[in-house]
């Protein structure tokens, strides 16, 4: 047997068995699909192929009983609405864009940001404390002078003036 798409195929099938299945289950309609890829192993094509959204990223995080472990290994993510508008039906009001705030480290002219994207237990779990951060970005700092020469932007040549 020989199916021209096979992926889009079943993937049109699977969606349509869901819509039909999930209410007479659940006693709602199904109104978005989500789904999550692994770019190690996967490419996503066969749900891009098929308009689904990629909407963002896993934070690389699992569930391990009632509270999540860092694995590492962040998964795209995808949607796809079976209801145009979902939003609506679901009360949804749409969120300004999240701009990320920067702080400067004091002495030392790093930035870092000063929300987190993990978890807080994360550092003490594998033994790093706040002296060995200060310690690499010293180090860091070292290292990025010993290549100051080679990044230098004549701003002359960008705003007809020197600095």
């Amino acid at each position: 047997m020989k199916v021209s798409s096979l992926a889009s195929c079943a993937l049109a099938r699977f969606i349509e068995a869901l819509k039909r299945d999930w209410p007479a289950k659940y006693g709602r309609p199904l109104l978005l699909l989500e789904t999550y890829v692994d770019p190690r192993y996967f490419t996503g094509a066969v749900y891009r192929a098929a308009n689904w959204t990629l909407v963002g990223h896993t934070k690389g995080f699992t569930k391990r009983g009632r509270g999540y472990r860092y694995h590492g290994h962040p998964k795209e993510v995808y949607v796809y609405p079976l209801e145009p508008d979902f939003r609506a039906i679901i009360g949804c009001v749409a969120r300004p864009s999240r701009k990320r705030h920067f702080a400067l480290l004091e002495g030392r002219g790093a930035m870092m940001l000063q929300s987190n994207d993990w978890s807080p237990g994360l550092l003490e779990e594998i033994g790093i404390t706040e002296e060995s951060i200060g310690e690499l970005a010293d180090l860091l700092l070292e290292f990025h002078d010993s290549f100051r020469g080679a990044f230098t932007v004549r701003s002359s040549a960008l705003t007809g003036r020197c600095t």
